[in-house]
């Protein structure tokens, strides 16, 4: 299996000996990703513009490196740390790493695998969020020059966001428990651990249907209304 960045989803095809046939888990992650970015323009402009900025900048080193007796001058580089551009694909990358705007048949493929009244526990491949984060980040990588510049890269958008994730588990709650109790609190913990794991995303995805992401594992689970509120309206 090939690291990310790549070129296209085929060299993430994995060929199972067992079945004779090839498993596209990863492949299918990473062409997500890039079907999420290309489906919003903005988004995609965003990802161009930053690869261009660092493609320049790329390209003015290199020519003050071999032309030292002529100074090479630029502007500004839109795709530096702390700037607009950098913050708001920051943001798009960081909510991706936690499913927002993956749709849902993605996340449950058939409604057998979360009927009413169930909870499913869940852990969130590190390997398959590489795939679909570098999927998204694809956008303009054509040749093999792109995605070696890429690898290359020490200040490579994805690489903060990889190195600082921790574990991601997490739970897919289907109940009239979800429409019935808006305020319903869900808290995770970690063996040993008094301190609730750090709710990551909280969300309802439909009336019924909630998701919640936590940093960490998932040893204990408990459900609960905020103190105060009462259990049932008469």
């Amino acid at each position: 299996l090939d690291n990310p960045p790549l070129r296209s989803a085929d060299h993430l095809l994995l060929y199972n000996e067992a079945t004779g046939m090839l498993d596209i888990t990863y492949a299918a992650a990473w062409q997500l990703g890039r079907l999420l970015s290309v489906s919003d323009p903005r988004i995609s402009q965003q990802i161009a513009q930053w690869k261009t900025s660092h493609a320049r900048e790329a390209a003015l080193a290199e020519q003050n490196l071999a032309f030292s007796h002529i100074p090479f001058t630029d502007a500004a580089f839109v795709h530096q740390q702390n700037t607009a551009l950098e913050e708001k694909l920051n943001t798009y990358f960081t909510d991706l790493h936690l499913f927002k705007g993956v749709p849902f048949h993605y996340l449950v493929p058939h409604a057998h695998y979360l009927p009413d009244e169930s909870m499913r526990f869940f852990y969130v491949d590190p390997l398959w969020m590489d795939c679909l984060l570098d999927g998204a980040f694809s956008i303009g990588r054509v040749t093999q020059y792109d995605e070696e510049r890429e690898k290359n890269a020490e200040n490579h958008l994805l690489k903060k966001i990889q190195e600082e994730r921790p574990v991601l588990t997490g739970i897919l709650l289907r109940s009239d428990l979800v429409s019935g109790w808006p305020s319903l609190m869900v808290e995770a913990f970690k063996e040993g651990d008094n301190n609730p794991l750090n709710a990551l995303r909280f969300d309802r995805l439909g009336p019924n249907v909630l998701m919640v992401i936590f940093g960490g594992s998932i040893d204990t689970l408990t459900l609960h209304l905020p103190p105060g509120v009462a259990p049932f309206w008469i």
